[in-house]
C-alpha cells in the first residue's frame, strides 16, 4: 500500500496544525504534490488525526507518539521514518526534510534519492526557546549540531525562504 512514491516530504511536526510550519509543509505538499505526484508525507499527529490521510495525490502517514520527552519523541520519529522509508519498493525521485529527526534516517534508509533540506531553523538555534534546559546540556547540544551538520553537507540542496536563515547558514560554513 506505501511502496510507491515519487517524493517524500518528511516534517517533525503535527500537521495540520494552527502554527506557522503547517503553512510551510501545505505549500510544500501542494508543490510536491503538482511536480512529483504521488507524494508520501511522514509527520507527528495530534489524538484526533487519523494516523493515515490519503488525500489527491498525497498520503499523510503520522507517527501518533504520545511522548512528553523531546527527545523521546525525537528518537522515536526517527524510528518511524526509517521503517516507513526502508519499506518502500523504489527510492523516490526527491526527499524533502525539515529537521534532523527526519533527515538523518530518511538518508540512511535512501542513500540514493536526491535529498532537499527545508531549514526555517535549526533545533540547536531553537531549542532554548522551548527547552532552555536542554539547551544548556553542552554534549547534548553538540550531538544535536552533528546531525544538522551532517543533514547540511550531505543533502542535494538546502532551501530557506528567510535571508536572515540563508545568512546564518552561510556563517556555518
Amino acid at each position: 500500500m506505501f511502496s510507491r512514491f515519487r517524493s517524500v516530504y518528511i516534517a517533525f511536526d503535527v500537521f495540520p496544525a494552527p502554527k506557522g510550519s503547517s503553512t510551510h509543509i501545505a505549500f510544500m505538499l501542494e508543490a510536491l504534490s503538482g511536480a512529483f505526484s504521488p507524494v508520501l508525507c511522514l509527520c507527528l499527529g495530534a489524538p484526533a488525526h487519523p494516523v493515515v490521510q490519503v488525500e489527491e495525490g498525497i498520503t499523510i502517514l503520522r507517527c501518533k507518539i504520545r511522548e512528553p520527552n523531546l527527545l523521546m519523541r525525537a528518537q522515536a520519529f526517527a524510528r518511524f521514518v526509517e521503517e516507513r522509508l526502508s519499506s518502500l519498493d523504489q527510492s523516490p525521485e526527491i526527499v524533502v526534510f525539515r529537521d534532523p529527526w527526519g533527515g538523518v534516517p530518511a538518508m540512511a534508509a535512501l542513500s540514493h534519492a536526491p535529498f532537499l533540506f527545508e531549514v526555517n531553523g535549526l533545533p540547536s538555534w531553537e531549542l532554548g526557546y522551548a527547552y532552555p534546559a536542554l539547551a544548556r546540556r553542552a554534549a547534548l547540544m553538540e550531538k544535536l549540531k552533528e546531525k544538522e551538520w551532517f543533514c547540511l553537507e550531505h543533502c542535494s540542496r538546502i532551501l530557506t525562504v528567510s535571508r536572515v536563515t540563508k545568512a546564518a547558514l552561510e556563517g556555518l560554513g
